[in-house]
C-alpha cells in the first residue's frame, strides 16, 4: 500500500483511516506528506506488517516508540526526513527487522554511526545497516 502527495489525508488521531481493517498489510511507503508529524497511533494495530518505508516526510520529528509492537518488520527505510533527529528506545524489540536503510537525514544518519552514535545500541541487533554517513 502507497501513501504519497496527500497532504490532506488525515493520518494522525482523526484516525481518518481505521487501521484496525488493514491488519494483514504487509507492505506499506508513506511519501512526500511534508505535514505528517508522526506516524498514526493506529499504524501499531498493522501487526504483519513486513516492510514500511518512510520518504520525504520533511515535518515528520520522531518515530513512536510504540514501532515496537510491529514485531513483524523485516524492512525499515527512511528516506529525506530532515527533522527526524533520532530513534526511539522500541527499536530494540524489532528482532525480525533484517535491514535498516537511513538516508537524506543528516542528523539521525550521525546518531546511527557504529560503534559511536547515540542511537547505536537501538539498532546494533540488525543484520544489515545501511546508514547513509552525515556528510552526504
Amino acid at each position: 500500500m502507497e501513501i504519497t502527495c496527500c497532504n490532506n489525508l488525515i493520518l494522525d488521531d482523526g484516525e481518518a483511516i481505521e487501521w484496525g481493517s488493514f491488519r494483514s498489510l504487509q507492505s506499506l511507503s508513506i511519501s512526500f506528506l511534508s505535514e505528517l508529524k508522526s506516524l498514526p497511533k493506529g499504524l501499531q494495530l498493522v501487526t504483519n506488517l513486513q516492510e514500511l518505508t518512510i520518504d520525504d516526510c520533511s515535518s515528520l520529528m520522531a518515530l513512536p516508540d510504540w514501532i515496537g509492537n510491529l514485531t513483524s518488520l523485516q524492512w525499515l527505510e527512511i528516506s529525506d526526513c530532515p527533522n527526524l533527529r533520532s530513534l526511539p528506545e522500541g527499536m530494540h524489540l524489532l528482532t525480525s527487522l533484517q535491514k535498516l536503510k537511513i538516508t537524506g537525514c543528516r542528523e539521525l544518519s550521525a546518531r546511527c554511526m557504529k560503534e559511536k552514535g547515540v542511537d547505536w545500541p537501538k539498532i546494533a541487533h540488525i543484520p544489515n545497516l545501511e546508514i547513509q554517513p552525515p556528510g552526504f
